[in-house]
C-alpha cells in the first residue's frame, strides 16, 4: 500500500489472527463477551502469571477454553438458548480463521454513502473558531464533485439525490485521559460524536455554481456544530471532522421495485397522485360487488354500505333495489305479530303510566305475552337453520326474558331498612 500488493495466505493468518482481540470477530458482542469471561478466567489465568488481569481477550484465548466450556457458558443468555452450539462453532472456526459466509459481489452497484473528511493532529484544533475555519477547509467542494460522479453511473439521473446529511466530530476526550493514565494504559483517548438530520439534497445536485453549494452545505452544517461541541467548550480538541451524505432516492425506488411495493411518496414520484389511489380501490370495489351473488337473505345481513352497493349494482333484483330501513322500521313488527299492549299493560296496572315511567316504546316489546314460545324478532330463516333444539331453546329463553322485563314494571313491595346493629345480631 499504496503501490504493491501484498498477499496474505491461509497458513499465515494465524499470525494475525490470533492476537486479535476477540471483540473483533463478527457476531461476539460485548454480552457474548461477558458470558464467556468466566470460562476465559478459567483456562487463562495460571499460577506463573500471577493471576493478573489484561486489557482484553485474544482469539487464542478462547481457543484455549474447551468447547463444553463455552456452549454451558453460552447457554445461560436466554437469546442463545436455542443456538448456543451454532453460535460457539461459528466463533470457535472464525478464531481459527475460517468463516463460512458468502462473498456476495454487487457487480459495482450504486454508492449508499458519499462521505468526505479532514483529519488533524492532536492539539492543532482547540478553538470554535479553528474549527469553523480550518477544520472544513475544502469539504464543501469535494462533497458536490462526488456528487455529479455518482450521478453520472445512475440509472435514474434525476433522483441521484441524498436526503440525508451526516456530520461527525471525534475529539479528544479529558475523562478518557484521565482514566488512561490512572489505570496506566494507553488507549486511544478518542470520542466521536455525530448528529444526522434531512435536507433538500436535489437542490444541491440540481445546483451548477460552486460558490452557491459550498454556501449551501456550510448553512447546513456549522450550526449543530456549536451544539455537538457544547459538552467540550472549555476544552476543545479535534482530530477528525467529517461530513456524509446518504438515503439517496434511486435506491429507495430500485428497493420499493424489487419488494414490490409502493409507498405515497413513490405515487407522488411517478407522477399518480393520491386520486389514483383512490380510483383503484373504488374500481376494485365495484368489480367485487358485481361479481359476487349474494341472495336477499344475506343482502339484509350486511353492513348498509355493501348492501347499497349491491342494490345499486343489480337493478333487476327489486329485493335488492327497495329502499335503506331505518332503525326503528327494521325493528317494527306487523300487526298482526303485535299483542294488543294496552289491555296487556291495564292487567298489570296503569299502561300510560307504566309506558312513560319504564320510558319505553311500543318497537321495544318484541315478543307476544300470550305466546311466549314464539320469537316474532328474530328471523324465522335464521331458526330454520339452527337444530331444532337449540331453535327451541332460544325461543323459551326470549320469552323468560320479556317475563321478567313485563314483571319489573309492576310496583314491588319494598324491603324493611334495618340498621347496623341487625347484621350483628345472633340469629337463632
Amino acid at each position: 500500500k499504496p503501490n504493491s500488493l501484498n498477499i496474505l495466505y491461509p497458513w499465515q493468518s494465524a499470525d494475525i489472527i490470533l492476537p486479535m482481540p476477540l471483540r473483533k470477530i463478527p457476531e461476539l458482542g460485548s454480552k457474548t463477551l461477558r458470558l464467556l469471561t468466566p470460562c476465559l478466567e478459567e483456562y487463562n489465568y495460571s499460577a506463573s502469571a500471577g493471576g493478573t488481569k489484561r486489557d482484553y481477550w485474544t482469539c487464542s484465548d478462547l481457543l484455549n477454553v474447551p468447547r463444553n466450556a463455552i456452549l454451558s457458558a453460552l447457554s445461560g443468555s436466554k437469546a442463545l438458548e436455542t443456538s448456543c452450539e451454532r453460535q460457539c462453532d461459528l466463533i470457535l472456526n472464525r478464531c481459527k480463521g475460517i468463516d463460512p459466509m458468502v462473498v456476495n459481489d454487487d457487480g459495482g452497484g450504486l454508492l449508499k454513502t458519499l462521505s468526505v473528511e479532514n483529519s488533524f493532529m492532536r492539539g492543532t484544533i482547540t478553538t470554535i473558531q479553528c474549527v469553523k475555519s480550518v477544520g472544513f477547509d475544502g469539504l464543501f467542494v469535494r462533497l458536490p464533485k462526488l456528487l455529479d460522479e455518482r450521478k453520472l453511473s445512475s440509472h435514474a439521473p434525476q433522483l441521484a439525490y441524498p436526503t440525508t446529511i451526516r456530520l461527525s466530530v471525534r475529539v479528544v476526550d479529558p475523562s478518557l485521559v484521565k482514566k488512561n493514565e490512572e489505570a496506566n494504559t494507553r488507549r486511544r483517548p478518542f470520542l466521536t460524536v455525530s448528529k444526522q438530520f434531512p435536507f433538500d439534497g436535489k437542490r444541491l445536485l440540481n445546483s451548477n455554481n460552486a460558490h452557491a453549494r459550498s454556501n449551501f452545505l456550510q448553512s447546513l452544517i456549522l450550526p449543530p456544530l456549536d451544539t455537538l461541541l457544547y459538552r467540550w467548550r472549555h476544552c476543545i480538541n479535534v482530530t477528525k471532522i467529517n461530513v456524509a451524505v446518504t438515503n439517496f432516492a434511486d435506491l429507495l425506488e430500485i428497493n420499493n421495485s424489487v419488494n414490490g411495493t409502493k409507498t405515497i411518496a413513490n405515487y407522488r414520484a411517478g407522477d399518480i397522485g393520491q386520486s389514483c389511489v383512490t380510483q383503484f380501490f373504488h374500481s376494485k370495489q365495484s368489480k367485487d360487488c358485481v361479481d359476487i351473488a349474494v341472495a336477499p337473505v344475506q343482502t339484509s345481513q350486511l353492513s348498509p354500505s355493501v348492501s347499497s352497493a349491491h342494490s345499486r349494482t343489480k337493478k333487476p333484483d327489486m329485493t335488492l333495489n327497495r329502499k335503506r330501513k331505518t332503525i326503528d322500521e327494521m325493528f317494527k313488527r306487523n300487526s298482526c305479530d303485535v299483542p294488543d299492549i294496552g289491555a296487556t299493560a291495564q292487567q298489570r296496572g296503569t299502561n300510560q303510566s307504566f309506558c312513560e315511567r319504564k320510558n319505553i316504546s311500543q318497537q321495544s316489546l318484541f315478543y307476544s305475552t300470550n305466546n311466549q314460545s314464539q320469537a316474532s324478532r328474530i328471523d324465522p330463516i335464521f331458526l330454520a337453520e339452527l337444530p331444532p333444539d337449540i331453535a327451541e331453546e332460544i325461543r323459551k329463553n326470549e320469552g323468560q326474558q320479556l317475563l321478567l322485563f313485563m314483571d319489573s314494571s309492576s310496583p314491588r313491595p319494598q324491603a324493611k331498612k334495618h340498621n347496623l346493629k341487625h347484621y350483628f345480631v345472633k340469629k337463632s
